[in-house]
């Protein structure tokens, strides 16, 4: 069997092995503008199901996958989204780190091909009883889809200068054009990519900064996920233990936290329940919100004093004093 955390494979405890439970609401309680979500949904699902009424590339084996990039400001849900497609599909996320791909061209053909063709080229050992209670083995092929975060690392433009990175651009260019999974790339910083990348990509969906609205949904689907009663607006107050008001829910909206930090804020709220023996409350996040939004102040702080000749100094003394 494949194992995730590894990136490998080998001998598994057939007793230890139980089926996978998907969430089948992941994808819609994405919080995504409606024609985003619903172009996504359709190419994955097509991509998925091989339909033949697809367009054919003229040359055969090439151009058949889908490669999704999804570029915006951390936290801002592009991870979640990968994650969220992987659920839809019902298939494992195959997270492709940097370091597994290395920075050598040559090195980097081998790993990325590898990474890629194990859905197609492996096979999982799968076992079942049929009717006379004998076992039968059977091969069956391991459907997944890839996330590549920070693809910026190998999508850099090409220069004159760089002859080691051009190769890396040029392997990885190459790999696309002949891939035929669904491979989903991530970026913070999408005005560096190669101009040659923009034609393979499938489709390209920009994340903006998250708006009051959209915190707000983000906010209530942690907090009900992490059991916890959120109240309507003009709704009575709630008898559960575990409570958070229309209006304390909305003056979390009003703090502009990313996805990630609200995500950290309410499992860090959670631990502190935990720790006091008491329900989820809302002076559990503001315990929480108000160590974030100091260490968020300190941060800038030293971001500005950074390139002040002997700031740095004068502010670990302030800092320490």
């Amino acid at each position: 069997g494949w194992s995730f955390a590894a990136k490998a494979w080998g001998s598994i405890l057939v007793t230890n092995l139980s089926e996978i439970t998907f969430d089948e609401l992941a994808f819609d309680q994405l919080v995504l503008k409606p024609e985003y979500k619903k172009m996504i949904k359709a190419l994955v699902e097509t991509h998925s199901g091989s339909d033949d009424r697809l367009a054919k590339d003229l040359v055969s084996g090439k151009g058949g996958g889908m490669v999704m990039v999804l570029h915006g400001k951390p936290g801002t849900g592009k991870t979640l989204t990968a994650e969220a497609v992987s659920e839809h599909l019902q298939c494992p996320l195959y997270v492709i780190s940097s370091g597994e791909l290395g920075t050598e061209p040559s090195q980097l053909e081998k790993q990325l091909h590898d990474i890629l063709q194990v859905r197609y080229d492996r096979r999982m050992e799968s076992s079942r009883v049929d009717r006379r209670g004998k076992f039968d083995l059977s091969l069956s092929i391991m459907k997944l889809s890839h996330l590549l975060p920070q693809a910026d690392v190998f999508l850099e433009a090409r220069n004159t200068f760089d002859l080691r990175r051009n190769g890396l651009v040029s392997i990885f260019l190459r790999v696309l054009e002949y891939h035929t999974g669904v491979l989903i790339l991530t970026t913070n910083r999408i005005r560096t990519f190669d101009k040659a990348f923009v034609s393979r990509f499938s489709i390209a969906i920009h994340y903006p900064d998250l708006d009051q609205m959209s915190r707000l949904l983000i906010w209530k689907e942690f907090l009900v996920r992490a059991s916890v009663d959120v109240g309507d607006m003009g709704a009575p107050p709630s008898t559960k233990p575990s409570y958070i008001t229309h209006e304390e829910l909305v003056s979390l909206a009003k703090k502009s936290f990313n996805g990630r930090v609200i995500k950290q804020i309410v499992r860090g709220a959670q631990a502190l329940s935990i720790a006091d023996n008491e329900p989820l409350r809302m002076s559990h996040l503001s315990a929480v919100i108000g160590i974030t939004e100091q260490f968020e102040a300190d941060w800038k702080e030293l971001e500005f004093t950074e390139n002040i000749p002997g700031a740095e100094a004068r502010q670990d003394v302030s800092m320490y004093s």
